[in-house]
C-alpha cells in the first residue's frame, strides 16, 4: 500500500522533532537524565514504527497522548526556567514539528493508513 501524503509528511515531521529532541538533550546534557533521554528515543522510534509500518491505531492515539503530556510538561519545565534561550528555542522548534506530525495522522486522508479495508486517496 502506498503511504498517503499526510503519513509522508507525518514521517518527515516526526523522526525532524525526535532528532531536535537529541539537540536539545545534548544542550541541556547537564541537567538532563541520560537514561530518561534513551527511553524517550526508544519509546519514540517505537511508536514511529507503529504507525509507519504496522499502521497500529493504538500507537497513533498512544503518540499523540504522549505529545499532550510532553508538550505540558515542557511548558512546564520552561516556565520554571529550566533551560537557556538556544534550548528553549530549539524545543519550541520540537514541540511545533511535533505538533504538525500530530495534526498529520488526525487528517481525513490518514485514516485510511490505520483502516486495513479502505483505500487511501494519494496526491
Amino acid at each position: 500500500m502506498k503511504r498517503p501524503t499526510p503519513i509522508v509528511w507525518f514521517e518527515r515531521y516526526y523522526l525532524g522533532a525526535v532528532a531536535l529532541k537529541v539537540v536539545v538533550s545534548i544542550i541541556n546534557w547537564d541537567i538532563v537524565d541520560a537514561g530518561g533521554v534513551e527511553i524517550g528515543i526508544i519509546v519514540s522510534l517505537l511508536l514511529w514504527f507503529g504507525v509507519m509500518y504496522r499502521h497500529s491505531a493504538a500507537a497513533k492515539w498512544i503518540l499523540i497522548v504522549l505529545f499532550l503530556v510532553y508538550a505540558l510538561w515542557t511548558l512546564l519545565q520552561m516556565s520554571r526556567g529550566a533551560y537557556g534561550l538556544v534550548a528553549i528555542l530549539v524545543t519550541l522548534a520540537a514541540m511545533v514539528l511535533n505538533a504538525l506530525a500530530v495534526w498529520q495522522l488526525l487528517v481525513d486522508d490518514a485514516q485510511a493508513w490505520f483502516d486495513k479495508t479502505a483505500v487511501p486517496r494519494l496526491r
